[in-house]
């Protein structure tokens, strides 16, 4: 399949997004352009949007295989399994700093805490996925649902969309009263964090992607856009979301839009947000791109554990920045950690031409023999 670089170059905005968020909250005023990164077009962060591209690629990647089971499991299996393998090390090499590097403890404790009070808890806490402190919550959310998505595009090549919507609306609901992680952690490991998000409410946007990345699901839902009516109602009401978060006009919502449970409000604006999505991509052609940001985005789990390390490592210099100079000097040195994303993608470019020569040797070697 052909890269589609519209969705590299979103995928990569969405990145980049992410990371000034993440690094801007240590600003206790925040700064004058946090209308344009934290949730822009309404109350829809980059996360949303993350996840819902995640569904919605493996389901493009995955189209080839038909809704053969065996061969959608040999697809996913494995990137399951690399995307927990980034987490844990990642999380694993920061939690080693934070018991190893005394300065550390003091600067990470509110997030990291209590890694340091139970080792042998926590670690046991990482490894289960029940411990994930700040912006170590998104790859094992990532990963359980990789695990289950060749069972729903089974289900949707076999024309089964009805029951996969309603049982991941289901799920969705049962989300907005409990969240088994949290329930887990609690009884595991009670002094430590449970993910910020409830798997049970994510996972309708990332079956949402793979409806939508699916054969079967595009042609169910393109019509549902034909109707000149129904465009006008999706654009109007986005722009209500819109007007109501930067409180133009209409008030701020209070009430629907909690982030960790995707309340319905929130989730409303990201399926209108969603369907212009629909109408919009078309009309641009699949190898247009933003250059830096697609490469970005083809780097996408790479470049995201990156930023994660680089918040946690650089969090006493980010820190004494801001107390310093404020959001003055929060921007120049925010530009260069974005700016860094870029080298965490070339050195994986630069991984990936080497091992295939590698690999190859050692095929060309097992036929041979």
């Amino acid at each position: 399949m052909t890269r589609d670089l519209r969705l590299d170059t979103l995928r990569g905005l969405l990145l980049v997004l992410m990371a000034v968020n993440h690094f801007s909250w240590l600003l206790p005023d925040g700064w004058w352009g946090s209308h344009l990164t934290w949730q822009p077009l309404g109350y829809v962060s980059a996360a949303e949007g993350f996840v819902f591209l995640s569904g919605f690629t493996f389901a493009l990647a995955s189209a080839r295989y038909g809704g053969n089971l065996g061969l959608l499991w040999q697809k996913a299996y494995p990137r399951a399994l690399q995307i927990y393998f980034y987490h844990l090390i990642t999380i694993l090499g920061v939690a080693a700093v934070f018991w190893l590097v005394p300065p550390y403890r003091t600067v990470w404790a509110e997030w990291f805490s209590p890694s340091r009070e139970t080792f042998l808890a926590s670690l046991s806490a990482m490894v289960l996925l029940l411990h994930q402190p700040a912006y170590f919550n998104i790859l094992p959310m990532y990963a359980l649902f990789m695990i289950v998505s060749p069972v729903v595009l089974t289900l949707l090549a076999r024309r089964q969309l009805g029951v996969v919507l309603m049982a991941s609306v289901a799920l969705w609901l049962l989300g907005q009263v409990t969240n088994p992680f949290e329930i887990a952690t609690t009884l595991l490991f009670p002094s430590h964090r449970a993910g910020y998000f409830n798997v049970l409410s994510w996972q309708l946007l990332y079956v949402l992607g793979l409806v939508l990345g699916s054969p079967a699901g595009q042609q169910a839902m393109a019509p549902l856009l034909e109707s000149t009516r129904l465009r006008s109602l999706i654009c109007f009401c986005a722009v209500l979301f819109f007007l109501s978060r930067h409180a133009v006009i209409l008030p701020e919502m209070v009430d629907g839009i909690d982030r960790p449970s995707l309340q319905w409000g929130r989730l409303t604006n990201v399926l209108l947000l969603t369907a212009i999505g629909g109408m919009v991509f078309p009309k641009f052609s699949p190898r247009a791109c933003v250059p830096w940001l697609a490469f970005l985005g083809q780097h996408s789990l790479q470049v995201f554990t990156f930023h994660v390390v680089a918040f946690y490592l650089l969090l006493p210099v980010t820190s004494a920045v801001v107390a310093t100079w404020g959001s003055g000097g929060f921007l120049p040195f925010v530009a260069l950690v974005v700016a860094g994303l870029w080298g965490a993608a070339w050195c994986h470019t630069k991984y990936q031409n080497a091992i295939p020569l590698s690999l190859l040797g050692m095929a060309s070697r097992v036929r041979v023999s």
